[in-house]
């Protein structure tokens, strides 16, 4: 029996919390795209990208934790920078997501 002709192995499969981290990313790419949109007409000079960040909750009983999060650069002020978590769900991106970037933003011009 050739390679091609052995049966496949399906026992692959993901952990909960493999799934939950894949589902997180799609949901941080949707919000990305969604920013992308509407980047332009805040300040052409922002950019938007996805990255891994360690959060500290501001309550000490509460722990640590990873998560993505979308992260904004000001390309001609390195002053202006901030990581914003999103709720995952298609409310949120579609209607709450601009109102909290344009917030976040005139909270940093004004520092």
């Amino acid at each position: 029996m050739s390679n091609f002709e052995k049966p496949q192995d399906n026992n692959f499969s993901l952990s909960e919390q493999e799934k939950e981290d894949m589902e997180a990313n799609l949901w941080y790419i949707k919000a990305r795209e969604k920013v992308l949109e509407f980047l332009p007409d805040i300040d052409p000079d922002l950019t938007v990208d996805i990255q891994e960040s360690v959060i500290t909750p501001d309550n000490p009983a509460m722990p640590r934790y990873e998560t993505p999060t979308l992260i904004f650069r000001h390309a001609s002020n390195p002053n202006i920078k901030w990581t914003m978590e999103i709720k995952k769900n298609d409310d949120y991106i579609d209607t709450k997501l601009e109102d909290g970037v344009r917030y976040l933003y005139n909270k940093q011009k004004e520092q």
